[in-house]
């Protein structure tokens, strides 16, 4: 671990698990966004990202390990086939030489022999994710949100650094 990747773990804040009341329940407004204004749109999903990114990922917890209970074997099996895949499509990125064909062709078989288990794996990450964005979509901000998101620097959250990957500005 370098200097620089210690030192922003160290400055990495966790902000507070949000009541029910105001996640979904009685206080909570919800209403379908405007889809001709995207940005109010982005500007309202990135809010709500932000402001409730500590219930998110107990959301996400909670419906994976449902998922993963739901049928373990699948889970691993999906999920060991898509960590072979991609470590060893990055193998082959690196290596001009060898038996790339063989290989695409023992993994494409393996894909699709094991497609429902791939198939149940990825679904066990997809559900989590978009049960997240269409909350995040759907929930009106309130008051504390916006005050939240505007006073506090939030640049430094696990889901700032989560939107940052994906190339987005965290405003």
């Amino acid at each position: 671990m370098n200097a620089k990747t210690s030192s922003e773990a160290d400055q990495l804040k966790i902000l507070p698990l949000r009541s029910l009341d105001d996640f979904i329940l009685g206080s909570a407004r919800f209403q379908v966004p405007d889809f001709k204004d995207l940005d109010k749109w982005a500007r309202r999903m990135q809010s709500n990202l932000l402001y409730y990114q500590t219930n998110y990922f107990a959301v996400f917890a909670v419906i994976f390990l449902l998922l993963c209970y739901i049928d373990p074997l699948r889970v691993l099996m999906g999920s060991t086939l898509i960590v072979v895949t991609l470590l060893s499509c990055a193998r082959l990125a690196t290596e001009a030489s060898g038996p790339t064909v063989g290989i695409t062709v023992v993994l494409a078989g393996l894909c699709l022999y094991y497609y429902s288990s791939l198939a149940y794996a990825l679904l066990s990450l997809l559900v989590p994710t978009q049960v997240i964005l269409v909350h995040a979509s759907l929930r009106l901000r309130n008051i504390k949100n916006k005050l939240t998101n505007n006073v506090l620097p939030l640049d430094k959250t696990p889901m700032a650094l989560i939107i940052q990957r994906f190339g987005l500005q965290v405003e």
